[in-house]
């Protein structure tokens, strides 16, 4: 659940900067920007997973050494990742049952051809991970996500041509008016502080100031934000707050067992401010029963005559 906006920014106020997100669509990208971002997404997960792999040395004492793993699993995404396998997945998916279905629905031979264009991903070597690649029949787990940082990076090299357009508009375009006088700087990037994607992103950076906090204040919680998402609060440049807006969660874990019955229903009446009676109902008792084994009656919540704004 979204947390109130006001409460956000009253709980960090001591915070000096901010970041949100956008995307690139129509936007300037140039060729440096975007393989400098392909190139720290790889550094990025190859580290972390490297980190996982020596911190866990008892589970892959028979392995080979982390940089020679991962050279040998990135030259295996690349062998999957070609035209045999390209036809193999476009005959499982689109024979002539899924094609006949797909045009009940409306879509031309067009639309279907352009579908299967774009349809074969490297990265669907990951439902063969402990089947037919060469590691993963043990540790499962950290071998499926090695294969999938590996062959996603892979799939993101391809999107060159999709974000370094000529005559696109300018990145600065993309920030609210009441915020651009406050803007730090920016950062193309395929991750913020809360996801990692195979969709290119601009995080944006702010003073964290009365005025910019006026902007945020703007939406009633963290999860309603418009035009740019994923609010990040930042202290001396380390991350104190983030949340994940299309997504729906955040760095703050609320705690029923030690909120009090009155804080349990003054945080209600706030969240759920102009929501169905029955919806927040169900909403609440879901939320608190088990965690303090009580239930919540229509009497205790004030929204009963409020009206959504």
């Amino acid at each position: 659940m979204g947390l109130i906006m006001k409460k956000i920014i009253d709980k960090y106020s001591d915070c000096d900067m901010f970041s949100l997100t956008g995307g690139t669509l129509g936007l300037s990208i140039t060729e440096e920007e975007f393989l400098n971002a392909l190139n720290k997404m790889e550094e990025q997960t190859k580290e972390e997973k490297r980190k996982e792999y020596e911190n866990n040395k008892d589970k892959f004492i028979n392995y080979p050494k982390f940089d020679e793993l991962y050279e040998e699993i990135k030259k295996e995404c690349y062998e999957f990742d070609c035209e045999k396998n390209k036809e193999i997945y476009l005959n499982k998916h689109f024979n002539k049952q899924e094609v006949k279905q797909l045009k009940k629905i409306g879509m031309t031979d067009e639309e279907i051809n352009k579908i299967k264009e774009n349809f074969f991903q490297c990265s669907f070597i990951t439902s063969e991970v402990g089947y037919t690649t060469k590691y993963g029949k043990e540790s499962k787990g950290f071998f499926w996500h090695l294969y999938h940082d590996i062959s996603m990076n892979i799939d993101c090299s391809k999107k060159k041509n999709k974000y370094c357009i000529k005559n696109g508009k300018n990145i600065l375009e993309q920030i609210p008016k009441e915020l651009k006088e406050h803007a730090l700087y920016y950062e193309i990037s395929f991750s913020n502080a809360v996801t990692l994607s195979n969709e290119l992103m601009i995080n944006y950076y702010f003073k964290l100031n009365e005025e910019t906090k006026k902007y945020l204040l703007k939406f009633r919680n963290d999860f309603c934000l418009e035009e740019l998402e994923d609010l990040t609060l930042y202290k001396d440049n380390k991350i104190k707050f983030s949340s994940c807006t299309h997504e729906g969660f955040n760095s703050e874990k609320l705690n029923y067992k030690k909120m009090n019955h009155k804080e349990i229903i003054d945080f209600i009446n706030d969240e759920y401010f102009g929501k169905n009676n029955e919806e927040i109902i169900e909403i609440v008792n879901k939320l608190v029963e088990m965690e303090k084994g009580t239930v919540f009656s229509f009497k205790e919540l004030n929204i009963n005559n409020k009206k959504n704004g």
